[in-house]
């Protein structure tokens, strides 16, 4: 061989070993993915021969999903219902299959239902080559259903209430003609109050999905925080005089400017404080303050309300949740926290929320420094 020859031979074999390289570490960080996937996935060849399985399809193994490679389901099933399922599906030519099976990973606690999604493979001629199965865990299905369910009731609860009141209230003006002046303004308020409250949990609802969607438009300029945080006091206060709660303004002279939305910052403060009235008791009390210091800037809401256990402190700004059931005579839809959050991260911050059960509850939004502005504002 000349030395040439074994130059090029030497080169091909090189680039061979260094593609076989780039190769296997390329199936081993699909299989890295595959395996962290919440679905579990298995690949069985037209002789029921498993050809690929990740870590997820464990409970449809006896062994582990790294060990059944080359092995046949018969032999390594965890079900034998599964098995069946399985053996009936390769004798026939359906394209999709589907159904529900009860399946324990180990044995070794109660079995959970799975929806099995089985597809025939096909090459390029349209021959069948083997079958691919996918196991969902149905429980995070029915928690995601359940939360649905619960979402509806309390919307329709939010929902009617406002309007039965809204209906009684017109109802006393249009039937009661020699209603005095006093009496007309009182029930006026109640419309107002209860209108008002519609309007916020739509606004809320809208714009949690506008955020979900990224469809949402950030407005930011420089607004002076003092008014827009008195101007939300100021449309919280009847809420707060009705149920005997005392709102407290400790706000100092020189807050300084932000760039902010102010109309979506606004409504995350609101959520925040209308949350705490909500939640306090009659002659109770809800603090506002703000306060900056090197890194960021801080506007705490303390109340002396009923407080938050500390196992519900990581969910109640979760979609939907809600710590404290109607029976205790406090209702909400779950939207507001979660909404005051969205918008807070919008501008880069954080909600968090210092708590205990019957002790009141403090929550603080804090933002970055770089969001003082100078300038006056709006």
């Amino acid at each position: 061989m000349t030395r040439s020859a074994a130059i090029d031979r030497l080169t091909d074999e090189m680039v061979s070993l260094a593609s076989n390289r780039i190769l296997a570490l390329r199936l081993s960080q699909i299989q890295y993915v595959l395996d962290r996937l919440p679905v579990g996935i298995l690949v069985l060849d037209t002789n029921g021969v498993v050809t690929s399985a990740n870590a997820s399809a464990a409970p449809l193994l006896n062994i582990p999903p790294g060990e059944s490679v080359g092995k046949q389901l018969s032999e390594i099933s965890a079900s034998d219902e599964f098995t069946e399922y399985v053996d009936g599906l390769l004798r026939r030519s359906a394209e999709v299959a589907e159904r529900e099976i009860a399946l324990a990973p180990d044995g070794k606690r109660d079995a959970a239902t799975h929806r099995l999604h089985c597809e025939h493979l096909e090459n390029e001629d349209l021959a069948t080559v083997g079958l691919l199965v996918t196991l969902t865990d149905q429980r995070h299905v029915n928690v995601v259903r359940r939360s649905q369910h619960d979402f509806v009731d309390h919307l329709v609860h939010e929902l009617r209430t406002p309007m039965t009141s809204i209906q009684a209230s017109a109802e006393m003006m249009i039937d009661d003609e020699n209603t005095d002046l006093d009496s007309r303004r009182e029930i006026a308020n109640i419309i107002y109050q209860e209108t008002y409250r519609l309007s916020r949990l739509v606004d809320n609802l809208l714009n949690l999905s506008m955020m979900e969607s990224d469809n949402l438009v950030i407005n930011e300029k420089p607004t002076r925080l003092k008014r827009v945080l008195e101007e939300t006091l100021d449309v919280v206060q009847p809420q707060a005089d009705a149920k005997g709660v005392f709102i407290n303004n400790e706000l100092g002279d020189r807050l300084p400017s932000l760039n902010v939305d102010k109309s979506l910052f606004s409504m995350a403060v609101m959520n925040i404080i209308g949350n705490a009235v909500k939640y306090t008791p009659a002659g109770g009390t809800v603090t506002l303050s703000a306060d900056y210091d090197e890194m960021s800037f801080k506007i705490a809401v303390r109340d002396t309300g009923i407080g938050i256990p500390e196992e519900y402190h990581d969910k109640i700004f979760d979609k939907f949740f809600r710590v404290v059931s109607a029976s205790d005579g406090f209702h909400g839809s779950g939207v507001g926290l979660a909404t005051a959050r969205e918008i807070v991260r919008l501008h880069d911050g954080d909600i968090t929320v210092t708590s205990t059960a019957g002790a009141g509850s403090t929550f603080v939004i804090s933002l970055p420094r770089t969001r003082i502005n100078s300038t006056v504002g709006d």
